[in-house]
């Protein structure tokens, strides 16, 4: 009873750590202007970035959003994001970093991500959950950050199911 208790929580942890993946951040190659506050994190992203990500958007997400966020490369923006489903936005980035962008681009690991005591991180733990289903041919995952010390939420949104797999070619532009 013993072993088959023990090798039947094996298996469920092993399932469990499936879904994780340890991404590397890299450094940003412009200054960001997008500062987007979660709890004890700041995580930051460039304009151009956050552009390039909207390109890989599916077509009925590209007819909601567009293919840019529209907003001023001389300007820097602060906005704060909840950890909870059914988030009241007040603005239209908040939902665009948060249910589209936001979690591709630090998979991708295009994000510089701050301690609340400026401390950076360079990796991060991200937990991809399964896919979900929404309808009109569109599906989703949702993909929870940790930060690998101490296992604190660092940022948790969802991202097309499609864009999972597809590269952000932005290296060297």
């Amino acid at each position: 009873m013993i072993k088959t208790l023990s090798f039947l929580i094996l298996i469920i942890a092993s399932f469990s750590s499936a879904a994780q993946q340890k991404i590397k951040l890299r450094p940003l190659w412009h200054e960001p202007q997008v500062h987007i506050i979660f709890g004890n994190y700041d995580i930051y992203y460039t304009i151009k970035d956050i552009n390039e990500a909207m390109k890989l958007l599916p077509n009925s997400d590209r007819a909601l959003w567009g293919d840019s966020c529209g907003l001023d490369t001389n300007a820097t923006y602060n906005i704060e994001l909840l950890a909870r489903r059914g988030n009241e936005y007040k603005n239209k980035l908040q939902p665009l970093l948060q249910e589209e962008v936001g979690a591709f681009l630090l998979l991708k690991g295009h994000a510089l991500v701050q301690t609340h005591k400026h401390k950076n991180l360079r990796t991060l733990i991200a937990n991809v959950g399964p896919i979900m289903d929404m309808g009109n041919g569109k599906s989703t995952c949702g993909v929870t950050f940790y930060d690998p010390r101490n296992q604190e939420m660092v940022f948790s949104g969802d991202m097309s199911a499609n864009m999972s797999n597809m590269d952000l070619d932005i290296e060297h532009k």
